[in-house]
């Protein structure tokens, strides 16, 4: 399969381009017209727009994919298993959970089943029509900020066991230290506000992301095709 660039990874490229251009031209400014601390603050305010810009992208990747398999008439045989386990338990938790901590009793939890046996049996139905786009936000709901263990999980909900250990597998890069790095210094300006961060450091973290976005799309495409079919893939 030719490897063909999603939109995601475009309208994360086409951000990086102006937050470099920011950086680039907030360095070239004499700090007799603009302070230090005025450059730090501007520095920090990038590295927390490239943190957004991945979350962003994992949620983003995924929506654009699962409206792709509704409008092009999709079963849901081409529906990662995964994502389909974790919509039964999404929609089916709930209602144990308050039967088994005594909140309801077992008519009520019957009844309840009951009434969403439809959209059960269409989850296990392989050849049920895809219907349910809004399984997507349910798969990156909880796990939006882009931490190593939350992309590791959301991943996971589509059928890619270990993201990292798939784009290390293939690419020979190990991205988890860059990544935590990013992450620190993103928590640190959110908290304290007083991390100093260098227009090379901002540069360098830039650089990275561009890397992973790259990667982490190319890894996604092989498995989305795979999994439905490449005329599925959201370019």
């Amino acid at each position: 399969m030719s490897y063909a660039k999603s939109k995601c990874r475009a309208d994360y490229e086409a951000l990086s381009v102006n937050l470099k251009s920011l950086a680039d031209s907030t360095n070239r400014i004499p700090t007799t017209s603009l302070s230090y601390d005025h450059k730090n603050l501007i520095y920090q305010a990038l590295v927390v727009l490239l943190s957004s810009a991945i979350e962003e992208y994992n949620k983003s990747v995924i929506e654009d994919w699962f409206y792709q398999l509704r409008i092009q008439n999709a079963q849901m045989s081409q529906i990662p298993d995964n994502a389909r386990i974790y919509g039964l338990i999404h929609r089916t938790a709930p209602h144990y959970r308050n039967y088994l901590y005594k909140i309801e009793n077992e008519s009520k939890l019957i009844d309840q089943l009951d009434r969403a046996k439809n959209d059960i049996h269409n989850l296990v139905n392989d050849n049920a029509a895809f219907t349910t786009s809004y399984l997507a936000k349910e798969l990156w709901g909880d796990k939006k900020y882009p931490s190593i263990k939350n992309m590791c999980v959301l991943y996971n909900r589509i059928g890619i066991r270990n993201i990292f250990h798939s784009i290390e597998k293939r690419y020979h890069h190990n991205f988890k230290n860059q990544l935590d790095s990013l992450l620190s210094i993103r928590e640190a300006i959110a908290h304290t506000g007083s991390t100093t961060v260098t227009y090379t450091d901002i540069v360098g973290h830039i650089d990275t992301v561009d890397k992973l976005i790259n990667r982490l799309d190319r890894v996604l495409y092989t498995h989305c095709c795979l999994e439905a079919g490449s005329q599925y893939w959201p370019r």
